[in-house]
């Protein structure tokens, strides 16, 4: 009975826990492994299988899952710097020791950014400053076109209206994306400590 207790708790760390870090070695993995983005992928699979070694929690698998069903591109390592802030010191000194070390070493604040993400970020509000001058320029040309459509004693008048209308409607929907767009690209980070 003994023996069959030993290998549920090797097994098993507590309810919904199955692995933490016990070994330098895999506080030393794990540290090296949060030095660069951590891509969460569908469903956070990416994530979690690149921390599996370390950490098997529900917890965390499913804040990562629920993150990577919203966006599989974003970086996992606040999800876990988040989870492990919240779990440090509850499942025991023999598991303290390790997790309080992964936790020291990579809180916010103390990690270098990989990528220079401001001139990125200036790339990107750049491109969408030109799109929307296109989509203004696109919307002169539309209307350039409606003033044609109706010009008294041509031919065909009005025959585009339905089509203009559509033109219209679209500018507007695409210049409702670039808005969102333009809100959503962070501006004012630097490069430097997350």
């Amino acid at each position: 009975m003994k023996n069959m207790r030993q290998l549920i708790n090797a097994v098993m760390v507590t309810e919904g826990t199955w692995a933490l870090p016990t070994t330098d070695d895999q506080v030393a993995k794990m540290n090296m492994l949060m030095q660069n983005p951590i891509a969460l992928g569908d469903g956070g699979e990416n994530a979690t299988n690149q921390i599996s070694f370390a950490f098997g929690d529900d917890t965390l698998y499913d804040n990562l899952g629920d993150a990577g069903y919203q966006d599989p591109t974003a970086d996992a390592r606040p999800i876990i710097m988040k989870w492990l802030d919240g779990v440090v010191g509850t499942f025991g000194v023999e598991y303290d020791k390790y997790m309080s070390a992964i936790a020291d070493a990579n809180r916010m604040g103390q990690m270098e950014l990989p990528l220079d993400e401001d001139s990125v970020d200036d790339d990107k509000t750049d491109q969408l400053n030109n799109l929307f001058m296109s989509v203004d320029a696109l919307k002169q040309e539309v209307e350039e076109l409606a003033k044609l459509d109706t010009q008294e004693g041509a031919s065909g008048v009005g025959d585009l209206h339905d089509q203009i209308t559509t033109m219209y409607n679209l500018l507007d929907k695409f210049d409702d994306v670039i808005d969102r767009s333009t809100n959503i690209v962070p501006t004012g980070l630097r490069q430097g400590k997350y």
